[in-house]
């Protein structure tokens, strides 16, 4: 799944089940899939769908 992560992020169902990863498994568990979103935070943040995973981190991570 990292090697497609960004393409899932970007699809309009797919950043629900990046979204869905988080909550559940949460940070340490997705340490790699979170290196992939912190390389491209600036393209994943612009995009209609990826947006939405980038601001999910950004939520969770307040909650850490």
């Amino acid at each position: 799944m990292i090697q497609n992560c960004l393409e899932i992020a970007n699809n309009s169902y797919g950043n629900y089940a990046i979204q869905h990863i988080f909550e559940e498994w949460g940070f340490k568990v997705c340490s790699e899939l979170l290196k992939v979103i912190d390389h491209n935070i600036v393209t994943l943040s612009i995009q209609k769908f990826s947006s939405n995973v980038v601001e999910k981190c950004l939520d969770i991570s307040d909650e850490v």
